[in-house]
């Protein structure tokens, strides 16, 4: 689950950092529509805004256009599926994790001294334990 741990010199101690990226374009495909709908609302959209969201939701795809090629995915534009996951950061922090929230992955992690290792991996997998309920509550996949 941890696949970097990187090391650092810090005023003569050993200092880590643990690190857990989470791939979670896969997750682009999977995301729930209504649970999206909702993020607005608690965002504070509505109206017709809403209305329009609704329909661009139900009623549009997302391509991208590089040189001749056109690639057309039946999911999310990445401005969107960053609002569908932006709740992770607020529940990675109840875990005293921080993290780094791109459009297809996030990076989970955790800064300890040398002596505080095994602590800091135990940390992480409860982090990543409740990252893998949120994915499911939230009917979203990851890609390890």
């Amino acid at each position: 689950m941890f696949s970097l741990v990187y090391s650092f010199i810090h005023h003569e101690n050993l200092l880590y950092c643990i690190v857990s990226p989470v791939v979670v374009s896969a997750a682009f495909d999977t995301v729930d529509h209504k649970i999206l709908l909702e993020r607005f609302i608690s965002f504070g959209f509505s109206g017709t805004l809403l209305l329009w969201l609704r329909f661009f939701l139900s009623e549009h795809s997302f391509c991208v256009v590089h040189g001749p090629s056109l690639m057309v995915f039946p999911g999310l534009c990445p401005l969107l599926f960053i609002i569908y996951i932006s709740d992770l950061a607020s529940l990675l922090s109840s875990h005293a994790v921080l993290a780094q929230l791109y459009a297809d992955d996030v990076q989970a992690y955790q800064h300890c001294l040398s002596s505080g290792t095994v602590a800091t991996v135990w940390a992480m997998s409860i982090a990543m334990g409740a990252l893998g309920t949120w994915m499911l509550s939230n009917r979203s996949a990851s890609t390890p």
